[in-house]
């Protein structure tokens, strides 16, 4: 089977909630075209979804080495080391996701949770008033 149809097989896998078994698709992607960002992209999504932050973080490192510009890596990566409470690694990341796409509402309210947690008080405050004003709604499940 070529890599874009493990790759595919992995992204329905992962939508229909079979985070594991969309692993192992995207291991074989992988395995048979190791230069593609997207797939290491999902893998980390997958990894991040069942909570394996540093695999996470290494998939999203490679997708950004073969792609500088792909911010949602960038935002997932960051992510990925507030949850490991790294919040001075995620800042930086979602700096560099919000230098490639501005006003990405995502990046500015995880940034927004790690300022806060660094004490920056008054910069998560400017952020999550800039992200209400974007349209985040912190009432809303779902958000992301």
């Amino acid at each position: 089977m070529e890599a874009n149809k493990h790759y595919e097989t992995g992204k329905k896998l992962y939508e229909s909630g079979k985070t594991e078994l969309a692993i192992k698709s995207f291991d074989a992607a992988i395995a048979l075209k190791n230069d593609v960002a997207g797939y290491y992209w999902n893998r980390g999504r997958a990894y991040d979804k069942l909570g394996k932050f540093q695999l996470a973080i290494s998939d999203f490192t490679k997708a950004i080495e073969f792609n500088a510009d792909f911010y949602r890596a960038y935002v997932l990566r960051g992510r990925s080391k507030y949850y490991l409470q790294d919040f001075n690694g995620a800042i930086e990341d979602l700096n560099k996701a919000l230098e490639i796409k501005k006003d990405f509402v995502e990046a500015i309210v995880i940034r927004s949770m790690c300022k806060s947690k660094t004490g920056d008080t008054e910069g998560a405050n400017e952020d999550f008033i800039k992200a209400t004003k974007l349209g985040f709604n912190p009432k809303k499940k779902g958000n992301f």
